[in-house]
């Protein structure tokens, strides 16, 4: 197993060599591929991040608190010296090691009817409906990763032993207490050993899906406390809890570390690279787990200074700052990169009119779909090809066998099920001239597409589109949108006959970086022609999601773009406004633009190289508050007496704005550096009867049941402790006050 923290200083002078001899040659070339995505919970996602300003930044999928300050986001800008890097943030607070490889439940709300709205980030989200309720769900995070991607950067396990109820039962005031907190522990360390084998099988399955070469740099947590003698109490029963919580942490780590050998092992090399130096990072930044002292000014993590419960516990810009600059100093963990040789990664969805009139040309795309593949094999670092028909509405045409559209086939590299999937389209029905084309290409835009690669959808047809579509009521314009919130698909239409006589194809296309092609006599000559192009064209990156505040300028980022052929691009073309026209031109991929008023839609840029031009889209959100509202903008439930509710029935902290949380602790609830009065198990300051009564209650029990009352330490309690207590009195024969 590699272990980062023992290579610091030869890995810093390393890494200084190589950028003075390095940093010239850089300045005057074009930078090869580097494409990283982090996945995990709020240790990663983002949550406490800060702009430069110190307010908050976060943007992307509401719930997750993606930062575009995080430590991944930090990390990352380390490498972009001498990589064009594809950054892609899947982590999501809140997330558990499960949601890696399995759909997540983000929240429900009431509807009317079942109509749901429309996701904001259809890549990687979608609603379920029923009569009365929607329900938003997250794709797996395992999604983002295949074989375009070098590098994971990952967290995991904290959500699965509940930190968010440690945080509340052992250290805030008005929720502590010794009972809940030991609880809180105990569950936490029977979980450890399930969080070993959830971490193991999710390795193996990211293992799967990444190319040999390719790496997972696995982070591990902080300390939550620091190591002071800080204990809870509350009438007789007390808790050391900072010595507990950190003997959990270790006992965390070290599953950890054997979740990653284990894995390391079965893969027969070390492709997980654990950073476990965390704890020694922030050992001197942790909070002062005394609510009654002073805080740490020092201190790399929030405490309950934010009403916001998911920032508790947390980084703080300056937690992010320092994690991120300790693993910058391993440049890409090993993960060689991609090269300008690697070729692309692309995805194409087929969309193929099988209506009456196109039996020849299903025929040709059968018989020469093999070549087509080896094509896109032979063209490509990686590739996809899925498989979409349509036809026509029914009850337009009174024929029972036609449809809008359907999914034949999603996306696959098997080439026997593109295969079967192309030759079970047969040529049938129709009714009229004009078809669902809108159908077709809304089914593929729809299919669940890699992020970070190009994206092409190759519509074939001899009939235009119903433009305006009925019963659906799909537009170019939708068509369009959709496409563009998808970090564009390139959308090209295969006319072979009359596609395009309404425009409505040549309207798609040119705004989605395609084109159409008409008067091809060879139908597989010209898909080969276009897999060329797009094979070779650059690739363009603008991330996937900024936030900002009106009146502020925002710095959009561009450096992931390149062009395959390992020349420098030569133009950046900006739509800032979503209106589709391209207003600003820059040289440079990082520009800065202000909003004066609130804008929620898609940035899109153009990039321009030797190979031609590609589009990439990013969504934007500018409001008054500067980033993209979370949902923890409503005031938490009250309970009973009062007080924000801020953790859910498992444990994990809600969405809400805690603005009323108690000043007091509960009855009887007492901190204290230590036991300092040995026998004063009630912690009233004295010995007496009281305290002898509760020994007596835990007589014959081992001292793991009352560590305190075990006065002899022989690992016992028995009568002899009492014996001893009552030598310990320190009121006349013991009695009470």
């Amino acid at each position: 197993m590699v272990k980062l923290n023992e290579r610091l200083d030869f890995y810093v002078l390393v890494i200084l060599l190589v950028m003075l001899s390095s940093s010239h040659t850089l300045a005057q070339s074009a930078l090869p591929p580097m494409k990283v995505v982090q996945l995990g919970d709020s240790y990663a996602a983002g949550n406490g991040a800060r702009a430069a300003s110190g307010d908050r930044n976060y943007q992307g999928v509401p719930g997750c608190y993606r930062s575009p300050t995080n430590w991944g986001s930090q990390f990352v800008n380390s490498l972009r010296d001498v990589f064009a890097v594809t950054y892609i943030n899947r982590a999501c607070s809140g997330g558990v090691i499960n949601d890696v490889l399995n759909q997540r439940v983000m929240n429900s709300f009431p509807t009317v009817g079942g109509i749901c709205p429309s996701p904001d980030y259809p890549d990687e989200e979608s609603y379920e409906s029923t009569t009365f309720s929607c329900t938003r769900l997250l794709d797996p995070q395992i999604e983002a990763i295949d074989s375009s991607v070098d590098l994971v950067l990952m967290t995991g396990g904290g959500n699965d032993i509940e930190f968010a109820t440690i945080v509340k039962q052992c250290f805030a005031t008005g929720f502590r207490d010794p009972a809940s907190c030991r609880r809180a522990v105990e569950f936490a360390n029977e979980e450890l050993a399930r969080v070993e084998e959830r971490l193991i099988r999710t390795f193996v399955e990211l293992r799967n899906k990444l190319r040999p070469d390719a790496r997972i740099a696995f982070v591990t947590y902080p300390y939550l406390v620091p190591d002071v003698d800080y204990w809870v109490n509350q009438g007789g029963d007390s808790y050391e809890a900072a010595r507990e919580i950190r003997a959990l942490g270790l006992e965390g780590d070290t599953r950890q570390r054997a979740a990653v050998a284990a894995a390391n092992a079965a893969a027969g090399e070390e492709f997980i690279v654990l950073f476990d130096g965390t704890k020694e990072l922030f050992e001197d930044h942790l909070p002062n787990p005394f609510q009654s002292g002073d805080r740490n000014p020092d201190r790399w993590l929030y405490e309950f200074e934010t009403t916001i419960a998911l920032e508790w516990y947390h980084y703080n810009p300056l937690g992010h700052q320092n994690l991120g600059s300790a693993l910058s100093v391993f440049e890409t963990f090993g993960a060689s990169g991609g090269t300008f040789d690697s070729m692309a990664d692309i995805d194409v969805a087929f969309v193929v009119d099988t209506t009456g009139s196109m039996g020849d040309e299903i025929a040709q795309v059968r018989a020469d779909l093999a070549s087509l593949v080896a094509q896109l094999s032979a063209s490509t670092n990686s590739f996809r090809v899925a498989v979409v028909s349509y036809r026509d509405f029914p009850s337009r045409t009174g024929y029972s066998l036609d449809y809008p559209a359907r999914i034949d086939q999603t996306f696959t590299n098997d080439i026997t099920a593109i295969q079967a999937a192309i030759d079970s389209l047969t040529a049938n029905g129709g009714g009229d001239w004009p078809e669902t084309v809108f159908s077709g290409i809304n089914a593929a835009i729809g299919l669940p597409w890699r992020p970070g690669v190009t994206k092409v959808a190759l519509v074939i047809g001899d009939a235009p589109a119903l433009s305006p579509e009925p019963v659906s009521g799909l537009t170019a314009a939708q068509i369009v949108f959709d496409s563009i919130a998808v970090d564009p698909v390139q959308v090209f239409g295969v006319n072979v006959g009359r596609l395009d006589d309404n425009g409505a194809l040549s309207e798609i296309s040119s705004e989605t970086g395609g084109a159409v092609i008409s008067g091809t006599t060879d139908l597989t000559a010209t898909i080969s022609d276009i897999i060329d192009m797009v094979a070779n064209q650059p690739f363009a990156w603008v991330g996937i999601a900024y936030s900002g505040k009106i009146g502020e300028p925002i710095q959009f980022d561009a450096s992931g773009s390149y062009d395959p052929s390992g020349s420098p691009l030569t133009l950046y073309e900006w739509d800032f406004n979503a209106d589709g026209v391209f207003e600003f031109q820059s040289a440079e991929p990082i520009v800065n633009y202000t909003y004066n008023q609130e804008f929620n839609d898609f940035v899109v840029l153009r990039v321009t190289g030797t190979g031609g031009s590609a589009l990439a889209s990013a969504r934007t959100v500018v409001n008054t508050q500067g980033y993209a509202l979370q949902g923890d903008e409503e005031p938490c439930e009250l309970d009973e007496n009062g007080f924000s509710i801020i953790t859910d029935e498992e444990g994990r902290f809600i969405r809400c704005n805690a603005d009323s949380l108690p000043e007091v602790d509960k009855d009887g609830v007492t901190e204290s550096f230590g036991i300092s009065i040995i026998g004063d198990l009630d912690n009233d300051g004295d010995v007496d009867r009281n305290d002898i009564n509760i020994l007596l209650s835990y007589r014959n029990q081992p001292a793991s049941a009352c560590p305190d009352c075990d006065i002899d330490g022989d690992g016992i309690i028995t009568v002899l402790d009492a014996r001893k207590i009552v030598l310990l009195c320190t009121r006349p024969r013991c009695a009470t006050e």
